[in-house]
């Protein structure tokens, strides 16, 4: 997970490495009790604070986690959002991606960190493409 946060902002790293680094605002909308919501933000927030991001001042991270139970199984849903702003509040660039992943019913936790997961790596690239043409 940390590998994949990492990959999607080393796509809008600064080709100097004395930027500061943004502010980062990390969104978790999910039923109460059902993921561990600590953990993703964690997770998020360890990743970007390493990083520093081109002419960004503010990042925005939304994740969305919803879950159906199918009998033996849940199937979880994942939504990600990552929109980038330069110090006045304009927005750069907006990425949106999700991913569903099917799990054992005992395994909701993990579950969730791998439909996060697997929404990450889909955002990536549409990511590198849009900061590539700026």
């Amino acid at each position: 997970m940390r590998m994949i946060v990492a990959l999607i902002v080393a796509c809008v790293c600064a080709s100097t490495t004395h930027a500061a680094a943004p502010a980062v605002r990390v969104t978790i909308t999910c039923a109460k009790g059902a993921f561990d919501e600590n953990a993703v933000r964690r997770i998020v927030l360890e990743a970007l604070s390493r990083e520093a991001v081109a002419g960004a001042r503010q990042l925005d991270v939304s994740v969305e986690l919803t879950h159906v139970d199918t009998g033996n199984h849940t199937d979880v849903s994942a939504r990600l959002g990552l929109i980038v702003s330069d110090d006045r509040g304009a927005m750069q660039s907006r990425v949106v991606g999700g991913a569903t992943v099917r799990v054992p019913v005992r395994s909701l936790a993990a579950g969730g960190v791998q439909a996060v997961d697997t929404a990450l790596k889909g955002i990536a690239a549409p990511l590198r493409d849009h900061l590539a043409k700026r």
